[in-house]
């Protein structure tokens, strides 16, 4: 989990295992805005393909791309 405070203290940002990125109002406890990664490759299905190397299948696979048996 990571914790950053805006320069003026005034909001928040926190992010943690769910790949996400929280904006906050620190005196409220207001989310202000939810940031999540884009995913281009959603859907994909890579279960055949060919010469990708195991670090190019989780690159895909965390922007989105499936694996199906």
């Amino acid at each position: 989990m990571a914790i950053a405070f805006s320069p003026d203290g005034k909001t928040l940002f926190t992010s943690g295992y769910e790949k996400i990125v929280k904006h906050w109002d620190f005196e409220t406890g207001n989310c202000l805005q939810t940031l999540r990664p884009a995913r281009p490759h959603e859907g994909m299905i890579i279960t055949e393909a060919i010469g990708l190397a195991e670090a190019e299948v989780a690159t895909l696979k965390v922007l989105g791309a499936l694996e199906v048996n």
